[in-house]
């Protein structure tokens, strides 16, 4: 399983990373900017090979990817005066300029006296060498390659092949093709999982899928049992059906439906549904209830975010929650509680922390002991929050879903509604990161996810089906795209700021000035990588 994870995370990431690349690539070429390398991955190369003028390379980090493109100074890195460089000649003219003196296999070698290989205002390229005491002058060929050991050749730069040579709209339009790629995959992506699996049809009754494991499998429903009754109030469409098990009193009571199966008598079975408080991170999935279960909440799953980690004892899986202590934000700070609250079923539970943005601390029964959290503190997800990443702050759940119809209308809806959602739900995760509305602080770096993280995702995914993990990377895929057209140095969005600039100035920024912040940037962002990463792998540690 965990080589399937491997393979499918790689799948992901390399879908993400081949069509922004992609993107830039095909529209670099379409402008006449000369690309030196196509590498997918990052780090040393495993396998490179030429293809016209680009060195194609896969590379050993399977995290990003580059296009190199022309920038008009590859030359001036390569070549200075009184250099000593060789040269192969073709009918009189250099086709290749060879900087590794260790190469034995020329036409001509000298040192170098003057060199024009840009052209930027129409001068012929040309390099004049002392060759024995005698000063040669010889005429460059435009598609002529620097020979930089006996493995790699980077053809030179005439400026009419550089990025800086093309109109202000090509460049922009180079710029942003990685990230519209990015957000074409993702909607033919959507298009083509919203006619795989159909839309849910909720005109209908008939239950659809079923989760094997969900409380409603156990209880005896099966597929294509038709749902009549919930709690004795008669349902005839899934929407009805849905209405019934969001209501607040169904919690912690045993939900009572009436199925029909084909032409079978109807049948009435109880099921106490699966649980999830979103907002702290407690379940009652896995749990049995037992006349001999102590008093209070026993939870099931736990996956709780403490903000420390004090040498305390921590809530575990199956452990019972007898007491809660809860900080409410007042608008401006938590308000400090003086009291524990004694809980003693998930409904009385869930009514503690029904409140928006808050702090709390548990008491509860670990392995016969009851122990009392008095620093290790859990700060709850807000309401804000979760909308931001369309969860409901409290589910309950049986474990089936509806029938499936597959109208061509209501796909192309579909598809469209879950991309449109990618978009709106990284909008709404930078604004609770950045500003969140009633000032309480939720999310902060420490809950970004990175490449360990993704990992973990696509785990989960996969599990849910091909449909759900074909889903997820069309979420990716968005997410990136929207990462790189944020307006920060490095990015394709700080790229597009300076083109914006010179737009309206009608004069290009200082390139060392680019250069200097884009480094600056990029470090930052290297840092930020290692914090992300390093708070993902304490996450798995912790579960």
């Amino acid at each position: 399983m965990v080589i399937l994870n491997i393979i499918a995370f790689i799948f992901a990431i390399g879908i993400i990373i081949i069509v922004h690349e992609a993107g830039h690539f095909y529209t670099a070429k379409k402008a006449g900017i000369l690309c030196y390398e196509f590498s997918i991955g990052m780090g040393p190369a495993i396998k490179k090979w030429q293809k016209g003028e680009t060195i194609i390379a896969i590379r050993m980090i399977p995290i990003g990817g580059y296009v190199a493109m022309a920038n008009g100074d590859i030359a001036d890195i390569l070549i200075e005066e009184n250099d000593t460089i060789a040269l192969r000649l073709e009918d009189g003219c250099a086709s290749e300029i060879i900087t590794d003196e260790s190469i034995d296999d020329y036409d001509v070698k000298g040192i170098v006296k003057r060199s024009e290989l840009k052209g930027e205002h129409g001068e012929a390229l040309e390099i004049e060498l002392d060759v024995d005491g005698e000063t040669k002058l010889y005429p460059v060929l435009k598609d002529a390659f620097f020979v930089t050991s006996p493995t790699d050749r980077i053809q030179i730069t005439p400026y009419d092949r550089t990025m800086d040579s093309k109109p202000l709209w090509q460049r922009f339009v180079v710029l942003f093709a990685g990230a519209f790629m990015n957000f074409l995959t993702a909607l033919v992506i959507c298009l083509i999982c919203a006619f795989v699996s159909g839309t849910p049809n909720h005109t209908s009754n008939k239950v659809g899928e079923m989760t094997t494991t969900g409380r409603a499998y156990e209880a005896g429903i099966r597929s294509n049992d038709q749902i009549l009754k919930v709690n004795g109030v008669d349902v005839n469409t899934w929407d009805e059906f849905t209405k019934q098990m969001i209501k607040p009193e169904l919690v912690n009571d045993t939900i009572t439906i009436t199925y029909k199966r084909d032409n079978e008598t109807t049948k009435e079975v109880s099921i106490t549904p699966d649980i999830y408080i979103y907002n702290v991170g407690i379940t009652n999935v896995g749990v049995i209830k037992k006349d001999t279960d102590p008093q209070g909440v026993k939870v099931g799953k736990v996956a709780i975010n403490y903000d420390n980690d004090y040498n305390e004892q921590k809530l575990l899986d199956g452990d019972t929650i007898t007491a809660v202590k809860v900080n409410k934000w007042n608008g401006s700070q938590y308000v400090e509680s003086n009291e524990f609250k004694e809980v003693s079923s998930w409904k009385e539970l869930i009514s503690e922390l029904s409140c928006d943005s808050f702090q709390v601390y548990f008491k509860f029964i670990h392995d016969g002991k009851e122990y009392t959290q008095t620093n290790l503190k859990i700060t709850a997800y807000s309401d804000e929050v979760l909308k931001a990443q369309q969860v409901s702050k409290v589910r309950y759940i049986l474990g089936v879903s509806p029938t499936n119809q597959r109208n061509f209308g209501d796909c192309i809806n579909l598809a469209f509604t879950n991309w449109t959602s990618y978009f709106t739900l990284v909008g709404r995760t930078l604004k609770v990161l950045i500003a969140p509305s009633n000032g309480a602080r939720t999310i902060g770096l420490k809950s970004l996810t990175g490449v360990v993280g993704i990992f973990g995702m696509v785990s989960s995914y996969l599990k849910a089906g091909f449909v759900s993990f074909m889903l997820l990377i069309a979420m990716l895929s968005v997410n990136v795209g929207i990462v790189n057209l944020l307006p920060i140095p490095t990015l394709d969005g700080g790229r597009i700021v300076f083109l914006a600039y010179e737009g309206i100035t009608k004069r290009k920024i200082n390139k060392k000035f680019e250069n200097a912040l884009t480094l600056i940037m990029y470090v930052l962002l290297i840092a930020l990588f290692i914090y992300i990463t390093y708070n993902d792998i304490l996450r798995l540690i912790r579960k």
